[in-house]
């Protein structure tokens, strides 16, 4: 219980909540993929020039991160706008 309450939106978890993953694309041969496929892949290259990290320095809007960062809130903007 200790570990679910840890997790919970009760605690700054110290960094923002969309991390990302090992990413992999597998296609099927009758498949196609999807138009917001790349999503994880601008991801990835997002947290490869600290893009977060630079989004919550220049960001002071929230006096507690529980859980989210400010970066959570402006890349699901820019995300969201891209998969549209």
């Amino acid at each position: 219980m200790r570990s679910r309450l840890d997790n919970s939106a009760r605690y700054d978890r110290g960094e923002p909540m969309i991390a990302g993953s090992i990413l992999r694309y597998e296609l099927a041969e009758q498949a196609g993929g999807t138009a917001s496929g790349g999503l994880a892949a601008i991801h990835a290259f997002a947290k490869k020039i600290r893009l977060p990290d630079r989004i919550d320095n220049a960001l002071h809007l929230f006096k507690k991160h529980r859980p989210y960062h400010e970066s959570d809130h402006v890349l699901n903007l820019a995300y969201n706008a891209q998969a549209y």
